[in-house]
């Protein structure tokens, strides 16, 4: 049996004192009766449903034990007392409950550069909460993170309490915001292929360089990401192997300035060798490879090769196959620095619409709306059609937004498309549309 609170312990040792009698008169004395005293805010129902004990059943020490356990648990209670007195042949299970204190106001002293109202967004404290220390100090420390990642590397952030009535507390954050640190340099180190300007234009954090432009404030989401957008710019650039570091942040606490350094190890840059494509027969394979820009380039890239992919899925879809797969398979040489490539397609079945389903028109008729499409019910799907028809329905001013869809009809390569359309009220100007394709449509 694993650890228990320790009043919970004591609780078990005090029942086996107090009803010796009880349990010698009769081995099992039943369960007549439960109450629960004491709360104030929270529900008797929300209490009883944490109970295993229940009217009727033989009283046991272990369960009544892990009741108390429970409702500690629950994190509401700062005493559970139990009490198991003689009642109508049995027991009467008294539950006395005495609820930790509740907020009764959040003060926040010391903000200047920041508005007190973004910073309470960034509580989960408010005025009501059940009141613990734990959650002052977890609370301050989300504010003290705040200012840290608004540029405020010297703030200090406090959570004190006080008692203002018998159950209810004032939590108080008091904030020493500091000075802002504004980015003096980026710094890239370990770059050879790729220049310095190339990698900084894709970070999102960058210096301040001259006094009227906005401040370099160092934002760590920013930072993160950036990590990202230098490997896929790496690897859009044929670096297959490039790594990037964590970035190193270095203070300056004198000038209130902060450095950043990205170090990277680039690796080879590989170039495209052999491009093949296998398991077509809708299109001439040699048409097909002749079109991917991937096989045209020298080095390469893997944004390009995500390119291609789409639209050749786009071409396929304008023929009705709506649900194929493009796997691409490569192939490194390490020797020649090359990544062979093979495009596997899987065509799968050509989709049929089976039947199309207009919604949410009550003032236009289903007829004007389907006039307006290339498609008909047994038609094979074709997917540009059906977004030049979507821009026509738009292009009609009638409807404040549009929806696509397909869902599977009576056999998979069957397809219901699904048209809900929301009409503008009367007056009213703007229009939005949703439409999306992979593997078949889906509604926005």
């Amino acid at each position: 049996m694993g650890l228990v609170p320790r009043r919970t312990v004591c609780l078990a040792l005090v029942l086996t004192c107090v009803l010796p009698a009880a349990l010698l008169a009769q081995e099992a004395p039943r369960i007549a009766q439960i109450d629960v005293t004491g709360h104030r805010l929270v529900e008797e129902s929300a209490i009883r449903l944490r109970l295993k004990t229940r009217v009727g059943d033989s009283f046991s020490v272990e369960r009544v034990r892990e009741d108390v356990e429970a409702l500690y648990k629950m994190g509401f209670f700062d005493n559970v007392e139990l009490d198991a007195t003689p009642f109508e042949g049995g027991l009467r299970l008294t539950y006395r409950v005495i609820e930790k204190p509740t907020v009764r106001q959040v003060r926040i002293e010391g903000s200047e550069a920041i508005k007190e109202d973004v910073i309470r967004d960034k509580l989960d404290l408010a005025p009501g909460a059940v009141f613990s220390p734990q959650a002052v100090a977890k609370n301050a420390e989300k504010v003290r993170a705040f200012y840290e990642e608004e540029g405020y590397y010297q703030a200090e952030v406090t959570g004190s309490h006080q008692t203002v009535s018998d159950r209810e507390m004032e939590v108080v954050f008091r904030i020493r915001e500091g000075e802002i640190y504004r980015i003096r340099e980026v710094r890239i180190e370990g770059n050879q292929g790729l220049s310095n300007r190339q990698v900084k234009k894709v970070m999102a954090t960058e210096a301040r360089f001259l006094w009227w432009f906005p401040p370099g404030i160092l934002k760590k989401t920013d930072l993160a990401q950036d990590v990202d957008r230098i490997k896929a710019l790496y690897l859009d650039n044929g670096y297959l192997q490039i790594r990037v570091e964590e970035p190193q942040v270095l203070r300056d606490d004198v000038n209130h300035r902060l450095e950043v350094v990205v170090r990277l190890q680039e690796g080879p840059q590989y170039s495209v060798g052999e491009v093949r494509v296998t398991g077509i027969t809708v299109f001439p394979p040699e048409e097909i490879l002749k079109g991917l820009r991937i096989a045209q380039a020298k080095v390469f890239s893997r944004d390009l090769l995500r390119r291609d992919i789409g639209r050749l899925s786009e071409r396929y879809g304008e023929q009705g196959y709506v649900f194929v797969d493009i796997a691409p398979v490569t192939k490194t040489d390490e020797e020649r620095k090359t990544i062979d490539l093979t495009l596997e397609v899987s065509e799968g079945r050509q989709a049929v619409l089976e039947r199309i389903e207009v919604r949410g028109n009550t003032k236009t008729h289903d007829k004007v709306i389907r006039r307006q499409l290339e498609l008909a019910e047994g038609d094979v799907f074709n997917g540009r059609w059906l977004q030049q028809g979507r821009q026509r329905l738009l292009a009609l001013n009638y409807f404040e937004e549009v929806k696509v869809g397909t869902e599977t009809g009576t056999a998979p390569e069957k397809l219901v498309l699904n048209l809900d359309v929301k009409e503008k009220p009367t007056g009213r100007v703007g229009f939005g549309a949703g439409f999306s394709t992979g593997s078949g449509l889906a509604g926005l």
